[in-house]
Order: C-alpha cells, then sequence, then structure tokens
C-alpha cells in the first residue's frame, strides 16, 4: 500500500497521464481526470481508441505517445492490462506511477 508521503509525491508531478481515460462522464478514468483538472493538474488522457475528449484535448493511444514531460502515471485500468502499460511507463522513464 502506498504511504502518505508516496502519494504527495505522484500528486506534486506537474504533469500525470490517466491510462484507462473514459468519454463516458460516469467512468471511474473520467471523473479521476476531470478531478485532477480541477486541481490545477496538467493531466494527459491515455486509451487505446485515443482521439479527443469532449473539451477537444489529446486523448494518447498508448504511454509511449505521451509527451516526455510525463513523469507520472495513474492506472486505471482492467488488471490484464495493467502490466503493459507499467512496462511502457518504466520504459519511458516515468518516475511516479
Amino acid at each position: 500500500m502506498a504511504t502518505k508521503a508516496q502519494i504527495d509525491a505522484f500528486l506534486s508531478s506537474p504533469h500525470i497521464a490517466v491510462a484507462g481515460y473514459s468519454r463516458s462522464p460516469k467512468k471511474f478514468g473520467s471523473m479521476v481526470f476531470r478531478i485532477l483538472k480541477e486541481k490545477g493538474h496538467d493531466v494527459y488522457a491515455v486509451n487505446p481508441a485515443g482521439g479527443e475528449t469532449p473539451e477537444g484535448e489529446t486523448v494518447y493511444p498508448d504511454v509511449m505517445a505521451l509527451p516526455d514531460n510525463v513523469k507520472a502515471l495513474l492506472v486505471i485500468t482492467k488488471p490484464d492490462v495493467a502490466p503493459a502499460l507499467v512496462k511502457q511507463a518504466i520504459e519511458k522513464g516515468m518516475t511516479h506511477i
């Protein structure tokens, strides 16, 4: 389990990606994306479908497509998808997963 210090370090990241973003506003990934934005974070959506958010922001198809300045990844996916996302994040040099 993550400690408060680990959570604080994650949330101190200026750029956070949300893998598992959904265009459906009632889905958890969409809610987390929106809340992080409301809290002032620079948030990036990740979903294999790509495209754009309803607000016109880019939805990245995978972790490797994210800008290099994104160092934090929040994984909100089915368990069978998570390992590949974590592997990509490590390969990309992300420091908070």
